[in-house]
């Protein structure tokens, strides 16, 4: 039965993966080293050499090239026993090298040597014995498949880096992406998500699951600082585990927030989530009512004439307006004195 021992290299020639790196002492035409390689190998002549653990190199020998399923050329070498002869560590050296005729000499010479990670097969004698034994190979086994763990692992690492660093100003001084180049919502800005008007579906719950959560899915980040704009004047149900930030209910003393009940929404305001979960909400509101002896709300100043003419019910006094209404009241009491004494006194 035929073994098959496995060894592929990256582009750069370095070991990724090996496999079933292991023979017999003496073992001919049992062995079989399969190589594959990731760079191009369409315009190189194979070859491989042998040290064996007595110190003897052997080769160079030809790697004869082959074809898998998948169409893809890989090259083989059958151990013969001249290579296997000697239990222990044999180390093993693939070359891809470039052949050009020296029309000087008449014959072709290597102009282009690609020499690959070198890979131990360990030999094991036939018969163990106290001096030679296989936790010896073991060891040897585990000692290569580190080596090539940590050239894959340097390889990956240096991927990571070299993409990293490719993108030009990415990184900061502390080779930490910068700030200026992250979205907002990372630092907790606002996001706008959409208007939203929906008198059927007008509790805090449905706007949360079926407006926001589709956003966050579809953009990252989290529900703090999505904000939809009313597009109406509405009632606005505050859900069961769910609360409300707002000030300007009317009647209502209760401490913020708002746990439960009905809240008017006018058209203009936005509606803003102010946690992660997406359960706690605030108001800011956009829409200044008038304010009336009723209601709170904004007021305009009154001027002077404003206060002397005193018809206004939602005018606000400023002192000079109402000095001038006060000089305006005296003004007439005092005509009105001086008209009546002319009277009396027939002047």
């Amino acid at each position: 039965m035929q073994n098959v021992m496995r060894v592929y290299y990256d582009d750069k020639g370095n070991i990724k993966d090996l496999k079933h790196l292991r023979a017999i002492a003496s073992s001919h035409n049992v062995d079989l080293i399969e190589i594959y390689c990731d760079f191009d190998i369409s315009r190189y002549q194979a070859n491989i050499s042998f040290t064996r653990a007595d110190g003897m190199t052997l080769g160079p020998y030809p790697l004869l090239p082959k074809t898998d399923e998948n169409g893809k050329t890989y090259h083989t070498y059958l151990l013969e026993s001249r290579e296997t002869e000697i239990a222990g560590a044999l180390q093993c050296t693939p070359r891809f090298e470039i052949y050009e005729l020296d029309e000087e000499i008449g014959d072709y010479v290597v102009t282009y040597s690609k020499p690959c990670g070198m890979f131990t097969i360990t030999v094991y004698d036939a018969v163990i014995t106290a001096e030679n034994d296989y936790q010896t190979y073991t060891q040897a086994e585990i000692d290569q498949m580190f080596r090539a763990l940590s050239v894959r692992l340097e390889k990956k690492v240096e991927e990571i880096e070299n993409t990293v660093g490719l993108v030009e100003g990415l990184l900061d001084e502390n080779d930490k992406i910068r700030a200026s180049l992250l979205p907002s919502f990372v630092f907790g800005s606002m996001r706008f998500v959409t208007t939203w008007g929906d008198t059927e579906n007008n509790t805090l719950e449905h706007l949360h699951t079926n407006v926001i959560a589709p956003y966050i899915t579809s953009n990252g980040g989290s529900s703090r600082g999505c904000y939809v704009i009313v597009t109406r004047t509405m009632q606005v149900s505050v859900s069961n585990g769910y609360s409300l930030y707002m000030d300007e209910t009317e009647g209502v003393s209760d401490p913020l927030p708002i746990s439960v009940g009905q809240i008017t929404i006018e058209r203009g305001d936005w509606l803003i989530c102010i946690s992660d979960d997406g359960k706690t909400w605030g108001v800011i509101n956009n829409v200044y009512r008038d304010a009336t002896i009723v209601n709170k709300g904004i007021v305009q100043l009154a001027k002077e004439e404003d206060g002397i003419n005193g018809t206004s019910t939602t005018l606000a006094m400023t002192p000079k307006a109402t000095v001038a209404a006060i000089n305006a009241a005296i003004n007439e009491i005092l005509g009105d004195i001086d008209t009546a004494l002319s009277n009396i006194l027939g002047v």
